[in-house]
């Protein structure tokens, strides 16, 4: 489980590496890890650019234009990859976000 440095740090990299992105698609293949239905997720999400991340506790909330926040707790096991163009994605995930400049 990630501890407070850790998530933290996290939060620090996600704002340095996603601030400004715009979000393409999402890819849901596990809904069940979400607390709002998955449609409802994709009309919230997608076309939004990131602001920034900020820790809050063992909590990651991502800022999106214009008024939408993306909530993550990477719980006992969480892990959270950036992935550019052309690398591999692994084949197991849980939630998958693809951005403009065709990075995810």
């Amino acid at each position: 489980m990630p501890e407070l440095p850790e998530i933290a740090n996290l939060a620090r990299q996600m704002t340095k590496v996603l601030k400004g992105k715009r979000v393409k698609d999402v890819e849901l293949p596990q809904p069940k890890c979400l607390n709002i239905p998955a449609k409802k997720l994709r009309r919230r999400f997608v076309g939004k650019t990131v602001k920034e991340t900020s820790a809050h506790g063992k909590w990651l909330f991502t800022r999106l234009n214009p008024s939408d926040n993306l909530l993550l707790n990477l719980g006992m096991g969480g892990d959270l990859r950036y992935h550019k163009k052309r690398s591999t994605i692994p084949e197991k995930y849980q939630f998958r976000a693809r951005f403009a400049d065709h990075e995810a």
